[in-house]
């Protein structure tokens, strides 16, 4: 039977000539941005497991707090300097002066925006040990936020895999050494300083690797060059700096408006998915240089093919994903983080859908970042915010932790019909491929339903078994896609 036209461009399907040599750039790029984070992910989760059982509720609510709080100031610290950085030094021939400017100016900026964590958690009415730990947490910030300016340095030459490296050398280190304060009975703030080593770590990695194989580094400043790139990165800073209250202004105001034990809750199930939120981050960061020079050679089509790949690949490989975890919420979280926080499988079920939305905004900000649509991004992040600041604290005061998550998941949605309106591409995924998926999901859960009685680990793997075969026997998944891929990444 002949193949139809959804079927021949199912996700990651190989397309002949300069379409084929993106989408591989782009897939290898991804995978190299997403791999390494989602295998620190699963390996951390032990980590983190340990550490909630170990550090009890609340502690684990103030380390969580500490993340999401220096989060707040990512885009401080970014400036939107690193799309801007990767965006121009692709293009150009005499990289070592560029990235000689750019670091040394990202570099004071990372500076001033540790000033204003430790300065504001002084005055944001934690109590004593809520806000040390902020403040000691700003030296993980430090850190994480210099190693992204090289992390940058990688993405412009496309060659990924070096940040890969640093970060899983940065990542395990700071997994085992966790571990072991926690286990010799050190506290909250040992684990906090393991952290920072660890991020310091991966980011002297990161400077021997640019120093030895890409250019010998050195700092310059000249501040009409910081003048020029600052304006320029200014719509990508109020983009980001908004997208970062939309995702914190939910723990925020939790944790001004409930209890210790409550945050460590809430925070415990959407951290899941926030570790799974890698996926969307990694693959828009590759996809914005490939949409980037195919937008401005005005080769829309190609763009739109890959765009689609993609979109579909993400909505086979997540949907699914996302269907499983609602159906075991209570077993996942009670299985990681132990019985005291059964209470977070319900915020687990409503949060994780997140994901799956993260992955189309995800898509949609690189094609709008790649066509030169920044305001477009900023008038969608500006509405988006508003409503998630309203609505946070109504369904917070109303709800608690439950109200929180649909709270995000709420601004999650907007964000992404303000995307998709603005889009110049709308027709994301092929409608083949989306029946089928959610055809794939609805079996997944009729089966659950059907096995209940079950024991929840048989149950577990014969639903994770039909997800897997199902796949096949719809074509979702190929093996000459699987042969493709194995064959792009033996490139790497």
């Amino acid at each position: 039977m002949p193949a139809s036209a959804d079927q021949r461009e199912l996700p990651l399907h190989p397309h002949p000539g300069g379409q084929s040599s993106d989408i591989r750039r782009v897939a290898r790029n991804s995978f190299f941005l997403t791999a390494q984070p989602l295998f620190m992910n699963v390996v951390s989760m032990f980590a983190v497991a340990y550490i909630a059982r170990t550090l009890g509720v609340a502690d684990f609510g103030i380390f969580n707090l500490v993340t999401t709080y220096a989060m707040l100031f990512n885009p401080v610290a970014q400036a939107g300097l690193n799309r801007v950085m990767v965006r121009d030094l692709a293009s150009l021939s005499d990289k070592a002066e560029y990235a000689a400017r750019m670091i040394a100016l990202r570099a004071v900026i990372t500076g001033v925006a540790a000033f204003g964590m430790v300065l504001t958690a002084a005055v944001a009415g934690y109590d004593g040990r809520t806000t040390l730990a902020i403040i000691a947490g700003s030296s993980i910030f430090v850190g994480q936020m210099l190693a992204e300016i090289f992390a940058d340095v990688f993405l412009a030459f496309e060659r990924t895999r070096f940040t890969a490296i640093a970060q899983l050398v940065a990542g395990l280190t700071l997994t085992v050494l966790s571990i072991a304060v926690l286990y010799i009975g050190l506290g909250l703030f040992a684990m906090i300083a393991v952290y920072a080593f660890g991020q310091f770590l991966g980011l002297g990695l990161a400077v021997y690797f640019i120093h030895t194989k890409f250019l010998r580094l050195r700092w310059h400043a000249d501040w009409r060059f910081a003048a020029k790139s600052l304006a320029e990165g200014l719509p990508f800073f109020a983009s980001t700096m908004m997208w970062s209250i939309t995702s914190r202004i939910d723990t925020l105001v939790l944790s001004k408006s409930s209890s210790p034990a409550e945050l460590g809750l809430y925070t415990s199930g959407m951290l899941l998915v926030a570790r799974m939120g890698i996926l969307p981050q990694g693959i828009s960061a590759a996809l914005l240089p490939t949409l980037s020079r195919l937008f401005s050679g005005g080769e829309t089509r190609e763009a739109s093919t890959i765009i689609r790949s993609v979109s579909d690949t993400l909505v086979v490989l997540v949907l699914p994903a996302v269907v499983f975890v609602v159906i075991y919420s209570g077993t996942i979280t009670s299985v990681l983080f132990g019985s005291h926080y059964v209470g977070a499988a319900a915020v687990l079920t409503v949060g994780i859908w997140i994901l799956l939305l993260k992955c189309i905004i995800a898509v949609q900000f690189s094609v709008l970042a790649g066509c030169k649509r920044e305001k477009d991004v900023m008038k969608s992040y500006a509405v988006t915010t508003g409503y998630s600041i309203l609505a946070s604290w109504l369904l917070i005061r109303s709800y608690g932790m439950i109200g929180a998550a649909f709270a995000s998941l709420s601004t999650q949605i907007l964000l992404t019909v303000l995307f998709l309106w603005y889009s110049p591409i709308r027709r994301m995924i092929h409608l083949g491929v989306a029946l089928k998926t959610v055809g794939l999901g609805g079996a997944m859960l009729a089966t659950a339903y059907a096995v209940s009685g079950w024991n929840t680990w048989c149950s577990m793997g014969l639903v994770a078994s039909l997800a897997a075969g199902g796949a096949f026997a719809s074509g979702l998944v190929r093996l000459e896609q699987l042969t493709w891929l194995r064959r792009t990444f033996r490139r790497a």
